[in-house]
């Protein structure tokens, strides 16, 4: 099998995958989708890290540990560029900034 080949295969079960999770998970991607969208208009983006800060301030856990991630899918976000989390279990590993459009 191709290299292009397995990369369609893995960005379609990547795509599999976020949707199972949104699915199952709709009412929390709603509410941090909003708390997503306030943060931008505050501060001109928002990363995981925020979301992860908020989530445990509102009292939200999301029912899968990828939940999260599939709240940046679709027309409406674009990433801008990648920085260093500022969580401790992050062990520094680099995020995505995202914009709301």
């Amino acid at each position: 099998m191709n290299s292009a080949v397995q990369v369609s295969e893995g960005d379609e079960l990547k795509q599999q995958g976020l949707r199972y999770v949104e699915e199952n998970g709709k009412e929390c991607c709603r509410v941090m989708r909003e708390h997503a969208r306030s943060i931008c208009l505050q501060k001109g983006w928002v990363t995981m890290d925020d979301l992860r800060g908020m989530a445990e301030r509102i009292g939200v856990e999301p029912h899968h540990p990828n939940a999260l991630g599939s709240i940046f899918k679709g027309n409406e976000w674009r990433s801008t560029e990648m920085i260093k989390s500022q969580l401790p279990s992050n062990h520094g590993r680099m995020i995505r900034k995202w914009v709301h459009v």
